[in-house]
């Protein structure tokens, strides 16, 4: 005899089911995200498995809103595996009113999962997370969103610069130092046609070691552009203060 346990985790609170060997379902209950619910929960799962045998916990999500959850577990010396929601989703649809979703449901096919797939080992097994893993991992994701806003800026940048700019845009490339450099005071073309040659080189000279020729090409680039487009779009100023 054992028990099959399914965990539909939420952020605020978790369903339980558990099945037993046959499939027939003996416990479904909520479960607060909290230490104290938790704890509950734990001694519900110990007191289950004095009458059916080893437990075997399945959860749906792992780290995040549910990292606390799966500590306490591991600690407690329970036997916790994943299901993945892909899983999870395409099991529940294959029941009779699966297209209907709920956390009771999903925690019922999440038991089923366990009950049909752990003991062959087609469910990963869980084990408690080191501190340097915990910190690589929220590392690597922290470096993810650094990239995803660093992309998102400059998607809202060359979209700025389109609107009031489009010639610049074309040449011009906010990645690069020197590029980014002309763009902290000259946006629209009439701001670099008042400007003029002159007035551009002093500014790129404000910041040393800049290549001299990538300059030059740029600037005459930018002139060019600039005396090209004499329409002047609305709303250019407040779109190049908010580029710069």
């Amino acid at each position: 005899m054992s028990l099959a346990v399914g965990i539909d985790v939420a952020k605020l609170i978790h369903w339980v089911a558990a099945v037993d060997d046959d499939g027939h379902q003996i416990l479904s209950r909520r479960c607060d995200n909290t230490p104290d619910d938790i704890t509950a929960l734990i001694g519900d799962l110990k007191h289950l498995a004095a009458e059916h045998g080893p437990v075997t916990v399945a959860v749906d999500i792992l780290g995040g809103i549910a990292s606390m959850l799966i500590t306490m577990l591991l600690d407690a010396g329970l036997d916790l595996v994943h299901t993945p929601g892909l899983l999870v989703n395409r099991s529940r649809r294959a029941t009779r009113g699966g297209e209907r979703k709920s956390d009771p449901a999903d925690a019922k096919v999440i038991a089923d999962q366990v009950r049909l797939r752990a003991a062959n080992g087609e469910l990963r097994r869980l084990a408690p997370v080191t501190e340097p893993d915990a910190a690589l991992r929220l590392l690597v994701s922290r470096r993810g969103d650094l990239v995803v806003d660093r992309t998102r800026r400059q998607a809202r940048l060359h979209d700025l610069l389109a609107s009031v700019n489009p010639g610049l845009e074309r040449i011009v490339d906010p990645t690069t130092k020197t590029g980014l450099w002309l763009l902290t005071r000259f946006v629209t073309a009439s701001e670099i046609r008042a400007a003029g040659l002159d007035g551009l080189t002093e500014h790129m000279r404000e910041l040393p070691r800049l290549p001299r020729r990538t300059v030059t090409k740029l600037l005459g680039a930018a002139l060019a552009a600039a005396d090209a487009q004499r329409a002047r779009v609305a709303g250019e100023t407040i779109a190049a203060d908010i580029l710069r």
